[in-house]
């Protein structure tokens, strides 16, 4: 295991855990993007961007290495943002340092031999943060997303409601992570939950991969009420085109830091949000991305909102006079963020409303004072 010697935690006298953190990098045909942000209801209440992701292309023996993670900080825990900052940093200088000092490691076994140490390193660091200013380790929380990608193999640590999609050579985007949720409504399982929680898995065949925070995940990846769904045109759309240059990757990149961090997004998307993106445009010149289904979409979204509905008040949702389609995208604006947002938002409100079109049963007082036990519960872990 190589010593890893470097400052993992932020500087307190800064403006660090307020103002957006992003990064573009592209070399050799290999693209990776990161972007953290505070979410409107945080900047609302003064509450610290609790997500921090990072991304770095590493030169080898073997060639290039992309590693990206991402952490969010556990809601209830007041230095979160400091735990998911710590994470982060420790487990991709990690692997970087470990990478170039390795003779070969682009062996198959050599990632995911290294993923679970970056992991446990990154949970000590942040306990020895927590011990050397005599703080509870519990304040800072966070859940830890971590991948690498190399000629084609995604190799990937995770534990948390994040999750990690990917575009394989087959033209489809798919989740590879499992959103690792509490015993609680609304808790979520931390890196500090222990090495018998984390999740550690190796895809192949990969064009492009991104990592989400919840914010960003839960508008555009279904649950399991709807399979697991991949809304594909926004992962589609942050990709860059199979013969992309560094300045072209940089516009993209920067088009959406502006979309998610303007007030399109910040309204649309209210929690701290994160996404990081990397893949290798050779790649995406050999990989046709399937076509989308909306209508496929859209019905499940509206099989989920009548499922739980009827799980909270006991009847069947009411139908409604028909309406025009709301949440698809314009045509012609595939690659445009703030016309992706507008349908997220879109999409969004149509569920909330489909919950609410009915009245509650006679048994809905009942139901309606358990969500709040649950989310006093949430608060105490």
């Amino acid at each position: 295991m190589p010593s890893v010697q470097f400052s993992a935690a932020p500087d307190p006298h800064t403006d660090w855990h307020t103002r957006p953190v992003c990064r573009s990098v592209f070399c050799d045909g290999v693209f990776a993007f990161n972007l953290s942000a505070q979410g409107e209801s945080h900047i609302q209440q003064h509450v610290p961007c609790q997500d921090h992701s990072r991304v770095e292309l590493v030169h080898t023996a073997d060639g290039l290495f992309a590693v990206a993670a991402a952490a969010d900080g556990v809601g209830s825990c007041r230095l979160s943002h400091y735990g998911s900052c710590i994470a982060v940093n420790v487990a991709v200088t990690y692997l970087a340092v470990f990478f170039q000092q390795h003779p070969h490691p682009g062996e198959t076994g050599c990632p995911a031999e290294v993923l679970p140490e970056a992991f446990a390193l990154s949970q000590q660091a942040v306990e020895r943060y927590a011990q050397d200013h005599q703080l509870l380790a519990y304040s800072f929380f966070s859940t830890l997303t971590v991948a690498v990608y190399h000629n084609g193999t995604l190799w990937y640590g995770h534990i948390g409601d994040d999750g990690i999609v990917a575009l394989s050579r087959d033209g489809a985007w798919r989740l590879l992570t499992t959103r690792h949720k509490g015993d609680e409504a609304s808790s979520v399982r931390p890196l500090q939950s222990g090495s018998e929680a984390w999740e550690f898995g190796c895809a192949q065949d990969i064009s492009a991969f991104a990592l989400l925070t919840d914010g960003l995940l839960d508008r555009v990846v279904g649950d399991a009420y709807t399979d697991c769904m991949v809304y594909a045109p926004f992962f589609t759309a942050l990709l860059p085109s199979g013969r992309a240059d560094a300045g072209e990757v940089e516009a993209l990149f920067a088009r959406w830091t502006a979309a998610l961090t303007g007030e399109e997004g910040r309204q649309g998307i209210t929690d701290d949000l994160t996404v990081a993106v990397a893949g290798d445009t050779a790649a995406l010149c050999r990989t046709a991305v399937q076509p989308f289904e909306e209508s496929q979409w859209n019905e499940r979204i509206e099989r989920r909102s009548r499922v739980i509905h009827e799980k909270l008040y006991g009847q069947p949702v009411q139908d409604a006079p028909t309406e025009s389609p709301v949440g698809e995208a314009p045509s012609g604006c595939d690659d445009d963020p703030i016309a992706q947002l507008e349908a997220i938002t879109a999409r969004h409100q149509q569920a909330v409303r489909a919950q609410q079109q009915s009245p509650p049963s006679p048994r809905s007082p009942h139901h309606e004072r358990r969500p709040s036990t649950a989310k006093r519960r949430a608060r105490r872990q």
